[in-house]
């Protein structure tokens, strides 16, 4: 139970966060439509967890117990500075009571995703590539140190608003357990931006959101909300940063502003090609503010709106030229090469790799792992702006907003074609294309305009027609869309790829969110009819949900090691588990050698360099072990002669393996490194 007091004060937290976060929205907006709601509190709560986590690492104090209490203050502080102002008044543009239908929709969408989250998540052990690699190494390397600034992980200089926002959910706990939740709150963004944008875009009724959610229709969603990967938080951000451009657009309010700055700044923070859709979105917002403020006001707003981003995402860039001078970095310095040994960068792109397949297997991605509607969009791209311009063609404003859809279409499509690592990374392969996964997670936002773009061409054919056809119309639509999202979870239960390891369980889940689903109306109706105290609901769901996440976090350390010492075809986990190490880690997933508590130190390098600097660096560091791993099937690997070199020097002695893996200390100082009481950080 030693997670239960850390589980009260997290949980408590969070109740403070969010709480404060509704009440702002509702001071600053107004009684807007329910999906706005949940689009402002989702931002506020983000954009406090974030910058109150920045502050601390940037200063060395990423302590557990701080850095909860500092958010959350800040919540709190913002709250009572608000409230001495006028709430604003606005009036909703929707209707008073909500459709039931798209509710029901969309709480059972919520109960499947929270569902496979707390199952294919919470309760499995993380084997994603990229998660191993480096999202949950930067959580620990950060908690172990204390500092955004850790240099321990080859990546270190990745902005990482996303991994930020999954400290928020590991940093009280013996382990990172819950890491898995943090995309939740990304995909209310997501959705929720999806939704109120299109309303933007002249969609109404049922229309917003069938193109929300096939927005989110892709294998993406499901693979990422059960891990601690950043792809969908790029186009959430994208997406609420437009949203908001437009709505300032219309109101010029200072309140549109903060929130467009907040979403641009999350945009940009999140990783290094998500730069380049905040500079489209903020492209777009001084266009449209040109048309209305002129060109000094103008630039006054977008230098306001730039220098309110920086508070939310900048920390990353400044943190980068502070170390190294290069605010890319590795962009612009010599080690772009040994972090991407790609020797030709422009072919690793759609835009500037010749091969003849490339088009037939981006096509085939798109069918594979969106579905139907993205693949007939992709096709009809052209079409499709050529239909809603002429169908708007003859009214003003909309033709301005077709325009920006038109705008909006063909930045991310260009932003999509220049993506470095879409096609491979190793040469001449085409890997990543053929594997599908990477091009359709790292072409999102153009995906997302993609569907909006559809979804308004159709609505106005719909709309233009008779009442009986446009109605067959949406139907269609719809039964498109829903059978897209339900296929994306029921497809998940195999392998998207030959390297994909094991199956997710999908009845389980379907199960668990429903339970949720009646434990949460359970509880509004408790609240609502007032047969129960507030405080005693609070007490009580407290303390059941800190009880669950005890228990995930004893089934986390009871079965971490067994788990991977499966995963790896060894026994080091086991035989390693007890005594604190510090290790150097020639394997790109360093993730599973940190243990369960975070035990051990890791430090790992750009590139195996030879023996005589893996002695160096084990003197320089403290190091007492060297742990390796062959990688057979790639052309180019980092860390891939490390295996024989260090097996063939006579000063290190082999003292684990696997079936890939070798274990080395050195044998003239084989206890270098062991650290007493240097365990758990907490």
């Amino acid at each position: 139970m030693e997670n239960f007091l850390p589980a009260v004060l997290w949980l408590s937290c969070c109740y403070l966060i969010v709480g404060s976060s509704i009440r702002i929205c509702r001071h600053c907006f107004g009684d807007e439509s329910v999906a706005s709601q949940f689009l402002h509190v989702t931002v506020i709560t983000v954009a406090i967890i974030i910058p109150g986590l920045t502050i601390q690492g940037a200063c060395g104090l990423l302590f557990p117990v701080v850095a909860l209490l500092l958010p959350t203050a800040m919540a709190c502080a913002a709250w009572q500075l608000l409230k001495r102002r006028p709430p604003a008044r606005v009036q909703r543009r929707d209707e008073k009571a909500p459709d039931p239908l798209p509710v029901c929709f969309w709480a059972l969408v919520a109960g499947v995703l929270f569902g496979h989250s707390l199952v294919n998540g919470v309760l499995q052990f993380p084997t994603d590539w990229d998660t191993l690699m480096y999202h949950l190494p930067y959580i620990d390397h950060w908690l172990q140190t204390g500092s955004l600034a850790a240099t321990e992980s080859p990546r270190w200089s990745n902005p990482a608003n996303s991994e930020l926002l999954g400290l928020w959910f590991a940093i009280p706990f013996s382990g990172d357990f819950l890491v898995p939740l943090n995309n939740l709150p990304v995909v209310i963004l997501w959705v929720a931006a999806a939704i109120e944008l299109s309303r933007l875009f002249g969609l109404s009724g049922w229309w917003p959101h069938l193109a929300a959610a096939a927005c989110i229709a892709v294998h993406t969603t499901v693979h990422e909300t059960d891990d601690a990967s950043n792809d969908l938080m790029v186009p959430a951000c994208f997406l609420a940063s437009v949203y908001y451009a437009i709505r300032f657009r219309q109101s010029q309010t200072p309140a549109h502003l903060m929130f467009f700055g907040m979403t641009l700044g999350l945009l940009a923070g999140t990783k290094f090609f998500a730069a380049g859709y905040a500079l489209l979105s903020g492209i777009a917002f001084a266009a449209m503010c040109y048309g209305r403020l002129g060109l000094i006001r103008t630039l006054r707003t977008s230098l306001l709106a730039v220098g309110i981003s920086l508070l939310f995402g900048g920390y990353w860039y400044a943190r980068n030229f502070w170390i190294t001078g290069h605010v890319f970095y590795p962009s612009g310095s010599a080690d772009l090469h040994r972090r991407i040994p790609h020797p030709d960068l422009p072919r690793t792109t759609l835009a500037w790799n010749d091969d003849p397949r490339v088009p037939e297997y981006f096509l085939d991605a798109i069918w594979r792992l969106c579905g139907p509607l993205h693949f007939a969009a992709t096709l009809l791209l052209p079409t499709i702006p050529l239909l809603v311009s002429l169908a708007c063609w003859h009214d003003r404003s909309r033709r301005r907003r077709s325009g920006l859809l038109f705008f909006l279409l063909l930045g991310t499509a260009a932003l999509t074609l220049a993506t470095p690592m879409l096609v491979e990374d190793q040469p001449g392969t085409l890997n990543h294309l053929r594997w599908g996964y990477t091009p359709v997670r790292y072409s999102l936002c153009f995906l997302c305009i993609m569907m909006l773009s559809t979804t308004v061409a159709v609505s106005e054919i719909a709309r233009r027609t008779t009442s009986g056809v446009g109605r067959r119309m949406q139907q269609l639509f719809a039964l498109a869309v829903v059978a897209q999202l339900a296929y994306r979870f029921w497809s998940a239960s195999t392998p998207a790829h030959p390297d994909a390891v094991g199956q997710l369980n999908m009845p389980t889940p379907i199960a668990a969110g429903a339970i949720t689903l009646l434990l949460a109306g359970a509880i509004l109706v408790v609240l609502r009819r007032r047969l129960c105290s507030p405080l005693v609901v609070a007490i009580t769901t407290g303390s059941m949900l800190s009880v669950l996440i005890c228990f995930a976090g004893h089934r986390w350390d009871r079965d971490f090691a067994a788990f991977y010492n499966a995963y790896y075809s060894t026994v080091y986990f086991t035989t390693h588990a007890e005594q604190p190490t510090r290790l150097l880690i020639l394997d790109e997933r360093s993730y599973p050698f940190f243990g369960s508590r975070r035990q051990n130190y890791l430090f790992q390098p750009m590139l195996f360099d030879g023996v005589t600097e893996t002695r160096r660096l084990m003197q320089a560091k403290q190091l007492s072990m060297v742990v390796t791993r062959i990688e057979n099937h790639k052309l180019l690997a980092r860390y891939r002669p490390s295996w024989e070199a260090l097996d063939k020097d006579p000063a290190f002695e082999q003292t684990g393996k696997g079936v890939e893996l070798r274990v080395f200390t050195l044998k003239q100082d084989a206890d270098v490194g062991r650290l007493p009481g240097s365990g758990n950080t907490h």
